[in-house]
Formats: structure tokens, sequence, C-alpha cells
């Protein structure tokens, strides 16, 4: 047994991550927002709601493309398992770790 995190599942949900992310902002999965005014009778001021557009089926078909790099990165973490090179714990610190390092890079760069 190697180390503790596993470097090929943190390194591979890494990216995985990162591609899932930028396809879904690519393809304009992420959530649509809309402010509508709302204006009260008797009131002076002008407030605001939110409100989200319902996802049409290509942003569903979409989404499920864009999701499809994380099984890759699952089958090279089990991989890892499976060739008794990390425990399951390993594998498992690894792959949090790499999807939290995608999401933090993905926010900071992309967003």
């Amino acid at each position: 047994r190697e180390s503790f995190p596993s470097s090929h599942a943190s390194m591979s949900f890494v990216n995985a991550g990162l591609l899932t992310l930028f396809l879904q902002y690519r393809f304009g999965v992420h959530t649509q927002k809309r402010y509508v005014k709302v204006c009260n009778e008797n009131d002076t001021r002008i407030s605001y709601r939110v409100e989200y557009a319902p996802q049409s089926t290509r942003a569903r078909v979409c989404s499920i493309i864009a999701t499809a790099p994380v099984l890759g990165a699952a089958y090279v973490a089990c991989s890892r398992v499976v060739d008794n090179m990390h425990a399951p714990v390993d594998i498992l610190a690894g792959s949090l770790l790499g999807a939290v390092i995608a999401y933090g890079v993905h926010g900071l760069w992309f967003a």
C-alpha cells in the first residue's frame, strides 16, 4: 500500500471536476436566474424577486454529457483499490480532496 491520500484519485477528480464544471458552465446548464420587478400599489419602493427558468431537455442532456468525466475519475479511483495499491479510505480522501480543489479553482478562475 502506497500513501494517504491517493494522488491518482485526487488528480483524476481535479481534472474531471474542472472539466465537468467548465462544460456545465459553457453549455449553460447552471441555474438560470432572472430578477423580476415587484411593485406594490401602496409602496413607492421597487423590489425584486428571483425566479429560476425551467430547464429544457437540451440542458438536461448537456448536463448528463458534462458529468461523464466523473465516471472516468471514479473508474481510476476504483482501479487503485482493485489493484491493491490503496485502501478505500485513501481513495475516498483523495477523491474528496480533488473535488474540493476543482470546485475552488473553478470558482477562482472561471466564475
